[in-house]
């Protein structure tokens, strides 16, 4: 079997086995023939939590869906060893099973355990409006000590202004969670730190047109003072809503739990026998360099320190 996202005429010119094409979710008795091609169209690759944070090569929903409902009953056990953003251990929570979500990648795990970690709906939006009244608050102040990371290149991939205002809604993050206690302050932290990285990309010097990150002469984007504050409001708004969303249905579920461990895919920790479904789609060779694609958010998040990106890369599949 062989399945295709969302490149309809690349898929019919390449193959000369039966297509079936698919618009959004997959029957669960669907029927697939041997050596059967799959188109499947996705219609929404965000809905919920699924795009809090952009991720490269990551699966699209309606596939570990169908994989999911045919292959697992309610209160199984769903294992990704490689969850990349957390596409299937979503997916398997808002199905009723038990998902365990394993990456290597920081990054990838804190995605993973936002997107399906549920927040307080009261919680969220009092730390909303305090943290966007902190923000008005810290533009305001000229004594305001910012704390800009250091890291490698810094200087060429972001101009100065714009770090000062990421740093700036960084510090007001903190300082607002600081109000909270114990797992609630972890889980607001995390969360608005995330919706701070989903940003950093965008308003870096990064070629917004290429999967990694990398500085090109002839790409010069237009970011002025203000931006990167009204972007990360902007995106503030959009995911606050898709997380009372997530956060209302999760209430609704039988079986609400999701394990994102330290681990690798070769040393997962878990016992061979206790999994019921294990879903991935491993990186090819040389396909996404991962570590390159995120090292600015790392960088931002204090995920790598000052360490060296050759130094991080060793440890990927992939790269």
């Amino acid at each position: 079997m062989t399945i295709h996202a969302n490149n309809k005429d690349e898929t019919k010119n390449n193959t000369s086995h039966e297509l079936i094409e698919i618009e959004g979710d997959i029957a669960v008795n669907l029927e697939i023939p041997n050596r059967g091609n799959i188109l499947i169209i996705s219609k929404d690759q965000s809905y919920l939590t699924h795009g809090i944070h952009k991720f490269p090569a990551k699966f699209f929903p309606e596939l570990p869906r169908y994989l999911i409902q045919r292959y697992s009953e309610s209160g199984d056990i769903v294992l990704d060893p490689m969850c990349g953003s957390g596409t299937v251990v979503l997916e398997a929570l808002l199905n009723n099973r038990r998902g365990i979500g394993i990456d290597i990648d920081p990054m990838a795990r804190l995605i993973t355990k936002v997107k399906t970690t549920p927040l307080d709906e009261e919680n969220l939006q009092e730390s909303k409006e305090a943290l966007v009244q902190k923000i008005t608050e810290y533009k305001k102040s000229k004594k305001i000590d910012l704390e800009i990371p250091d890291f490698p290149y810094r200087d060429n991939w972001f101009r100065p202004y714009v770090m000062e205002e990421l740093a700036l809604v960084s510090a007001s993050i903190d300082e607002t969670v600081s109000l909270y206690k114990g797992r609630t302050r972890v889980n607001l932290l995390d969360f608005y730190r995330v919706v701070l990285s989903s940003i950093i990309r965008d308003m870096s010097n990064a070629d917004p047109h290429c999967t990694r990150t990398v500085l090109r002469k002839n790409v010069v984007k237009k970011i002025d003072s203000g931006d990167t504050l009204a972007c990360f409001s902007q995106r503030l708004e959009s995911q606050i809503t898709n997380m009372k969303t997530f956060s209302g249905l999760y209430k609704k579920l039988n079986v609400r739990e999701v394990s994102v461990p330290d681990g690798t895919a070769t040393e997962t920790g878990l016992d061979d026998t206790s999994i019921d479904l294990a879903i991935t789609s491993p990186p090819y060779i040389n396909a996404v360099d991962y570590p390159r694609t995120h090292q600015l958010e790392m960088y931002w998040l204090g995920l790598l320190g000052t360490m060296p990106l050759s130094h991080v890369k060793r440890k990927y599949i992939g790269t």
